[in-house]
């Protein structure tokens, strides 16, 4: 079994790692979208906090639901140093990771008005 190098892109504040699948005939795609919180205090945690905890059903509902995209589908927390981040996971056997990222670009555009209220 070959391993394959992944390709590592730095794109403005951007890090995207590329992994090409080795075996040809497995057709399976993922995609794990990490955004981290820009402030490290307790405040800014808590916040990342309450967002999961609203987004985290809508996120698959939307995506696994009604979309059917992938056959895992989750948003949940993680710690990152003192800090939070959010973590986008969406595998898929039908779709492939630009549609998968495509996805949930769109489900953070159309989750815009949920979270301001978080911020209230």
């Amino acid at each position: 079994e070959k391993y394959v190098q992944p390709v590592v892109n730095v794109i403005k504040d951007e890090v995207r790692i590329k992994v090409k699948n080795p075996n040809p005939q497995n057709f399976n795609a993922a995609t794990n979208l990490v955004m981290q919180a820009k402030n490290v205090d307790t405040r800014s945690n808590l916040m990342i906090e309450i967002a999961c905890a609203v987004l985290g059903e809508r996120f698959y509902e939307e995506l696994r639901t009604v979309k059917q995209l992938g056959y895992v589908v989750n948003l949940g927390c993680k710690a990152l140093g003192d800090g939070r981040g959010v973590v986008f996971t969406v595998m898929s056997g039908e779709y492939g990771s630009p549609a998968l990222e495509k996805a949930i670009e769109e489900f953070l555009n159309s989750s815009g008005d949920i979270l301001s209220k978080v911020g209230d």
